[in-house]
């Protein structure tokens, strides 16, 4: 089994999702890969927001409306974006959490280090088993993760 974790930081637009979405097509046959990558979501040349492509044991659902900067059908304003919270119902129903291989996190945020909402309820359970994990975080919270996952990170 592989073991350990990994923060992939960086920039805004810098391509760390595109480089989680070429980890799994690269390793989705080899590997049981779960988890969500989110996707820029473009409309008439310009992004909007981002859509999420959830992951189960190495296969992934269409995307699905998750953040935008305009109202859409079960969004709920949240700071300057509209998000839908059931994204993270479903996250939360991931059924093969504690059987993956690898687990990739796209993003955490403000939302879970700050507001204790999103993510957050999950990533106890995400780092608390024994398999690897690659966790999108900004590079400004980088240490609000560090010590939130500290408090239940387990090192083998």
């Amino acid at each position: 089994m592989i073991k350990g974790s990994i923060i992939l930081s960086g920039e805004r637009d810098s391509g760390k999702s595109t480089r989680l979405l070429n980890l799994f097509n690269k390793n989705k046959a080899k590997i049981k890969i779960s988890g969500i990558i989110t996707l820029p979501f473009i409309q008439k040349g310009v992004k909007i927001g981002y859509n999420a492509l959830f992951l189960n044991r190495s296969r992934a659902s269409k995307p699905v409306p998750f953040f935008r900067t305009r109202p859409f059908t079960g969004s709920t304003k949240w700071r300057i974006f509209f998000v839908d919270f059931g994204i993270f119902k479903k996250f939360g129903e991931i059924a093969e959490i504690r059987k993956s291989d690898l687990f990739l996190l796209d993003e955490v945020g403000p939302l879970e280090l700050e507001e204790k909402k999103g993510f957050y309820p999950y990533l106890h359970e995400i780092y608390s088993n024994n398999r690897a994990v690659i966790a999108v975080v900004r590079p400004s919270l980088i240490s609000g993760f560090l010590k939130e996952i500290g408090r239940f990170h387990h090192r083998s």
